[in-house]
């Protein structure tokens, strides 16, 4: 007597259900990553175009009234300005780990763009709590509130600079904060610790008014170290 085939059909029926359920299960999961890529080439397209204007603007006449358009250091010499030019280059680099998606250079642009994400969103943060620190506790934390400027230019370096490094942590791929990006983030830092000083030796004074009231070496050491 032939044996019967059906206990086989059941086994299999419950096999190939599982199967069907796993590739769906992929292919929300690839949904949602691209997705999530084209809401990050989104974020950072947007993000990048802005910060060109805000950065290029410094370079136009209504922008040479500032304190930061004349002696040595250029605007660079301010924190806001220093930060803000790596994070603008930063985005250019996140725009293009976007567009190589499936390129030879994607896994090489997605580790840069990590580093240098990582490496800068601190100094955002940072940025944007001294500034708003400092202010509320000196009212003398920069020469350029003195003057009149484009009612959005504040907002765009001193807030909009930390909101943009939080929504990247957000929408890119799974940040690492790798050691190469902590490293990265302290060669900024002690490059800006000496450039502030050079810039201050030729222009004879800090950029920001209250640098300028500590007692000197003690009082930038401190504030340095902060």
């Amino acid at each position: 007597m032939a044996p019967s085939k059906a206990p086989a059909a059941t086994t299999l029926k419950p096999l190939k259900q599982h199967d069907r359920a796993e590739k769906h299960h992929e292919a929300k999961l690839q949904t949602g990553e691209a997705r999530r890529s084209g809401a990050a080439l989104l974020v950072h397209v947007v993000a990048f175009g802005w910060y060109a204007y805000v950065w290029l603007w410094h370079f136009s006449p209504a922008a040479q009234h500032l304190p930061g358009s004349v002696g040595f250091g250029w605007f660079f010499k301010y924190l806001t300005f220093y930060t803000y030019t790596f994070q603008w280059i930063q985005l250019f680099i996140c725009c293009c780990s976007d567009l190589a998606q499936g390129s030879k250079r994607q896994r090489l642009l997605d580790r840069l763009a990590d580093d240098v994400s990582c490496a800068v969103f601190g100094l955002a943060n940072v940025v944007t709590l001294m500034f708003y620190g400092l202010e509320l506790a000196t009212k003398d934390v920069e020469e350029a509130g003195l003057v009149d400027k484009p009612l959005w230019l504040g907002p765009s370096v001193h807030v909009l600079n930390s909101v943009v490094a939080w929504v990247d942590l957000l929408v890119s791929h799974p940040r690492t904060f790798s050691r190469r990006s902590m490293v990265l983030s302290l060669g900024l830092v002690c490059a800006y610790t000496v450039w502030i000083l050079v810039c201050s030796h030729f222009n004879g004074v800090f950029p920001y008014p209250f640098l300028n009231k500590l007692p000197w070496p003690k009082g930038f050491c401190i504030t340095a170290d902060g």
